[in-house]
C-alpha cells in the first residue's frame, strides 16, 4: 500500500510539473492543446489577492506591461526559476511604475506560499490560485508557465518550462524592449 501511494504521488508530481519540456518541445501538440491562450489574444479578466493583501484586478493594469508566472511547489524547475525572478527581474524593475510582476501558485493556499516566501526571502508579488481558476483561464497543464502582456492587454509572449542554461534571458530581453520602446 505504501509503495502504491508513493507511485501515485510520483505520477502526480511528474504530470503537474512536466519540467522536462525544452524550448523545442513547447511546440508539441500536447503543449499546444494544453495552452488555451496564445500570443495576440487579450488577457482574460480576473482578480486575485497577493500574499500581502493587495487586490490585483488585471483589467485595471492596462497601460502597464505585465509578467505572469505560474508555478507549483512540487515542480523542481519552478523552484529554480523563482529565485531568478527575484534577483534578475524584481530587483531590476521593482521601482518602475510601468511594469507588474506577479507569480501565482497554482493550487496552493496562502499559508503554503507564505512559508516559501519567508524561507526564500522573496519580495516580489505572489498570490495563491487555490482552486486553479486563474491558471485555467490560460492553460490546462504544464508549469512553470510565463506570460507577458503588453500595455494594451494583449499577450505578447508565452512559454512553458525553464532552461537553467538560458534562465530568464529571453523574457528579460522582451521586457526591456517592451518597456523601453515607448519611453
Amino acid at each position: 500500500m505504501t509503495k502504491f501511494f508513493y507511485l501515485v504521488l510520483l505520477s502526480v508530481l511528474i504530470i503537474s510539473c512536466n519540467s522536462n519540456l525544452t524550448e523545442n518541445e513547447d511546440n508539441t501538440e500536447e503543449y499546444k492543446s494544453a495552452t488555451l491562450l496564445n500570443v495576440g489574444q487579450n488577457v482574460p479578466s480576473f482578480n486575485i489577492s497577493s500574499l500581502k493583501g493587495k487586490n490585483i484586478n488585471i483589467d485595471s493594469l492596462k497601460g502597464k506591461t505585465i509578467f505572469l508566472n505560474f508555478f507549483t511547489l512540487s515542480c523542481p524547475m519552478c523552484m529554480k526559476e523563482l529565485p531568478k525572478i527575484e534577483k534578475e527581474m524584481w530587483q531590476k524593475y521593482k521601482n518602475r511604475k510601468d511594469i507588474v510582476i506577479l507569480s501565482i501558485g497554482r493550487e496552493h493556499f496562502d499559508n503554503e506560499l507564505i512559508d516559501l516566501y519567508l524561507k526564500k526571502q522573496f519580495s516580489f508579488p505572489m498570490a495563491a490560485d487555490t482552486n486553479r481558476y486563474i491558471y485555467s483561464l490560460f492553460a490546462e497543464k504544464f508549469v512553470p508557465r510565463n506570460i507577458i502582456i503588453d500595455k494594451t492587454g494583449k499577450i505578447i509572449f508565452t512559454k512553458v518550462g525553464y532552461n537553467e542554461k538560458d534562465g530568464l534571458t529571453e523574457i528579460i530581453d522582451i521586457l526591456k524592449n517592451e518597456l523601453d520602446y515607448k519611453n
